[in-house]
């Protein structure tokens, strides 16, 4: 486990950057949460980045020095239609794909798939599946 640099959330610009390498997106964007998500006006498909928050142990050592485990949502939406599923499945594939071989945060860690604590979303226009990971480091006071 890595002492995370000076970005705390050093894994957002290491998300977008892999997520631009997937083939089949429009636009890779970072989205404040999932509100946000359907409000914007979307190049779709595409991929929202979002942080969903971290955990930390209640015991840190005397504040000296910290384990945390930060979430992040990876939202991939579709225009709904016909072929929603088979677009959106094609995509989840090339993500979970494209961030198996990336998936080192350069001074942070690995990220590993958790389950999402978000559930797929359906609007008239659009369809939201949400994929989540985790990340962990050391945070040093």
């Amino acid at each position: 486990m890595l002492d995370i640099g000076d970005d705390y959330l050093a894994a957002e610009p290491h998300l977008i950057s892999v997520l631009e390498k997937v083939e089949g997106f429009k636009d890779v964007c970072s989205t404040n949460d999932l509100a946000e998500v359907e409000e914007r006006s979307q190049k779709a498909p595409c991929a929202h980045v979002i942080y969903f928050g971290d955990r930390v142990p209640d015991v840190s050592n005397g504040g000296i020095q910290t384990q945390v485990m930060q979430i992040w949502l990876v939202v991939i939406a579709v225009r709904q239609g016909r072929d929603t599923n088979a677009e959106a499945g094609k995509l989840i594939r090339a993500t979970l794909k494209q961030l198996q071989k990336d998936s080192f945060v350069p001074n942070v860690g690995a990220l590993n798939r958790i389950n999402s604590p978000a559930r797929p979303r359906y609007t008239k226009g659009f369809a939201y599946y949400p994929l989540a990971f985790s990340v962990n480091f050391r945070l040093r006071g």
